[in-house]
């Protein structure tokens, strides 16, 4: 590394490779390969698994001391290694906390790059701190509209070093043909309503001969056979249902986006305010017709090219699926409206806004240091 790079910090928890990934480290990955400054990112993380191909990436080691909490000793692990080779920007994903500390050891600039609600974080939580926050670091990317305003709520002081930049995506080609199959992708965890769409796919299934269901996905963002409690159920839910519907587990990106590409609808229903909504966004992009839910991030990704449910229960998603089962026009309009409408979210148009704020964070650090 050196002082030309662009050091970007993972969370703590965080896989940065095909094997381990999560959310975060997908867009990461997606907006490095696309940024006109990818030759100069250097990935940091905690998880030592094989990386993406063409980044670098640095695994740390966490030398932990009994009186630290994590946090803690990752960020000492980051200034050890900030400190011998500076880097000309840290961006910090999803940890404010870690953020504020690197900013506080002296290094910087920083960007603050959120995926989910700075609300639901401990250092960020109240509009004291995320005042505070935002007198420390430089800039911060906020994943939606949804987010930002989240950010911002409760905000007196300037604020216009907070960004919204929405998470691309490499537009696949429009499919040729769908196939008769509702797909959910999520993880096995109950806020992503998992256990609604199985109980959904219990009537379906059974009044539309033809159609199958399929679910991906599993408790971590990587293959594990120690399954939660709720991922028994889901499975057994699954089981029940009989040969139309298939329990897959998790699946690496590539698999799940060749079963996205084949699926006529994807069903996304999230009980909780999803920041985002990749998931909708990929369906989107492969031409599904999405049924969400219409709250949170949601409705920003979706649009008018799906359905976005008030409230999300089986009943809700299954009188929504049978809408497009039974008529195969709005199915097919529903389809190619999704299609186009994901357009506005490649990943060359994200990483082209990611790319102009970054030149203004940089840009402005040199102007600091000839005024100095």
């Amino acid at each position: 590394m050196n002082q030309s790079d662009i050091a970007v910090v993972l969370p703590a928890r965080e896989g940065f490779g095909p094997s381990a990934f999560g959310a975060v480290s997908l867009s990461v990955k997606d907006f490095i390969y696309n940024s006109r400054y990818r030759d100069r990112f250097n990935v940091f993380g905690l998880v030592d698994a094989p990386a993406y191909e063409g980044i670098d990436y640095t695994p740390l080691p966490l030398k932990r001391h009994w009186y630290e909490t994590k946090t803690r000793a990752y960020a000492r692990a980051l200034h050890k290694q900030f400190t011998q080779h500076p880097p000309a920007l840290i961006e910090v994903h999803n940890r404010p906390k870690l953020a504020r500390m690197l900013a506080r050891l002296g290094h910087g600039p920083i960007a603050l790059h959120l995926h989910n609600d700075p609300q639901e974080m401990k250092a960020a939580s109240s509009p004291r701190a995320r005042t505070q926050l935002l007198r420390e670091i430089d800039a911060v990317y906020c994943i939606s509209d949804y987010i930002h305003t989240r950010m911002v709520d409760g905000i007196t002081i300037d604020h216009s070093h907070v960004h919204t930049v929405h998470s691309g995506l490499d537009i696949p080609p429009q499919p040729e043909r769908k196939q008769p199959a509702i797909l959910f992708v999520g993880r096995m965890t109950p806020n992503k309503g998992g256990r609604e769409f199985v109980q959904a796919m219990q009537h379906i299934l059974q009044q539309n001969k033809g159609w199958r269901a399929e679910m991906i996905g599993g408790r971590r963002h990587s293959v594990s056979t120690d399954l939660s409690p709720y991922e028994r159920e889901i499975m057994e839910g699954a089981d029940a249902v009989g040969n139309a519907m298939h329990f897959l587990g998790f699946c690496d990106y590539d698999t799940t986006m060749h079963h996205m590409h084949e699926a006529a609808i994807l069903v996304v229903p999230s009980l909780w305010h999803e920041p985002y909504g990749r998931t909708a966004l990929e369906g989107i992009a492969h031409g599904c017709a999405v049924i969400t839910a219409g709250y949170g991030g949601l409705p920003e990704i979706v649009g008018d090219a799906g359905i976005c449910l008030p409230v999300v229960t089986p009943d809700s998603i299954a009188t929504a699926v049978q809408s497009l089962i039974d008529d195969a026009e709005k199915l097919q309009a529903m389809q190619m409206s999704a299609y186009v409408h994901a357009q506005g979210f490649s990943i060359e148009r994200c990483a082209q806004r990611l790319d102009d704020i970054r030149h203004h964070v940089l840009n402005d650090q040199e102007d600091a240091r000839d005024a100095a």
